[in-house]
Order: structure tokens, then C-alpha cells, then sequence
């Protein structure tokens, strides 16, 4: 399966809710929606959005937990759409 690039990524995140399949830094899969869509956050966590890490980890806002949650790029196994769609293009 193709993991998009990290730009890509970060793009599709910023209009769209994904499903992202990574390792965590203990070994475990962790499956979660995530999304950096302004619209889909709730009042008052947009202002983190300007907090961007550097290097390989990536900030996002966990729909089902309804938290910033952070990964590894690196550790992403998947990523889809919520509505099932195909795999986002690597771009």
C-alpha cells in the first residue's frame, strides 16, 4: 500500500477527515480519524493549529477522542478516507 508524502498528508488532513493506521512508539497499531480541517474542530482548539512540530511528527485533532493527538510520519502504515474511500495519492 502507498503512505502519501508527508506534504500531501498534512494537505488532505487540512480539508478532509482521514483515517491514519500507525505504529506508536511502544509497537501497538493505533487506528484513528483525524483531521486539521478548521470546520470540523471545535470552538476554541484552532488557534493550536498554528503550533507546527518539526521534524517527523505530526499534530492532529482526534475526532473520536475530541484531543490533539500526535504521530510519526514515519510510522504510518495506512490512510483512507472515512467513507471508505481509496488510499490518498502519494502526490
Amino acid at each position: 500500500m502507498t503512505i502519501p508524502t508527508k506534504q500531501s498528508l498534512l494537505t488532505f488532513l487540512r480539508h478532509n477527515e482521514l483515517i491514519v493506521t500507525f505504529n506508536k512508539i511502544n509497537g501497538d497499531e493505533r487506528v484513528m480519524n483525524c483531521t486539521l480541517d478548521k470546520t470540523r474542530l471545535p470552538e476554541g482548539v484552532v488557534e493550536k493549529l498554528a503550533e507546527e512540530r518539526e521534524g517527523d511528527t505530526l499534530v492532529v485533532w482526534d475526532t473520536n477522542q475530541q484531543a490533539w493527538r500526535s504521530f510519526r510520519y514515519a510510522n504510518v502504515t495506512n490512510v483512507t478516507t472515512t467513507d471508505g474511500g481509496e488510499n490518498i495519492p502519494p502526490q
